[in-house]
C-alpha cells in the first residue's frame, strides 16, 4: 500500500476534517470506476489510517501519534468491527465505493492506494 505511494513521491493519504473528507469523495465520484460482473465497484481506496499495535486507538500514518485522529467517517455504526475476525483482524482503513464512507479491512486485501504527493515547485524544487 505505502510504497506505492512513496515510489511517487507521496505517502498514503490522511484525513482530518470533514472538509478534507466531502473534498476527496468529490474527487473520488469524477473517476471513472472499474466495475465487477454484478455492476458494481471493484475496489475501494487506502488510507493511511491503522489501529495495528493497539487495538482501537486509530492514528494516521507511521508515527502512531492517535491524538492525530480528530475525525472519522465510518460507513455503519458499529464499525469499525474487525469483520468478525476477532480482535485486532482488521487494521486499515479503506473509503468504500459505494458512497466512500471508511470500513476497517484486512491488510490483505486488494484497494487502490489514495497518495497525498506534496506539491513540488519546478524551478525551486
Amino acid at each position: 500500500m505505502q510504497s506505492k505511494c512513496e515510489d511517487l513521491g507521496g505517502s498514503l493519504a490522511s484525513i482530518r476534517s470533514r472538509e478534507e473528507n466531502d473534498a476527496v469523495k468529490d474527487l473520488l465520484n469524477q473517476i471513472k470506476w472499474r466495475k465487477d460482473d454484478w455492476g458494481k465497484l471493484a475496489s475501494g481506496v487506502w488510507l493511511a489510517g491503522s489501529d495495528s499495535g493497539s487495538e482501537g486507538r486509530w492514528y494516521w500514518g507511521s508515527d502512531r501519534d492517535t491524538s492525530t485522529w480528530t475525525f472519522s467517517d465510518w460507513r455503519l455504526p458499529h464499525e469499525p468491527n474487525n469483520g468478525g475476525w476477532g480482535n485486532d483482524a482488521e487494521n486499515h482503513v479503506v473509503m468504500t465505493p459505494t458512497d466512500w464512507r471508511w470500513n476497517d479491512v484486512r491488510s490483505n486485501e486488494e484497494h487502490f492506494p489514495l497518495c497525498e504527493i506534496p506539491n513540488v515547485n519546478p524551478i525551486t524544487g
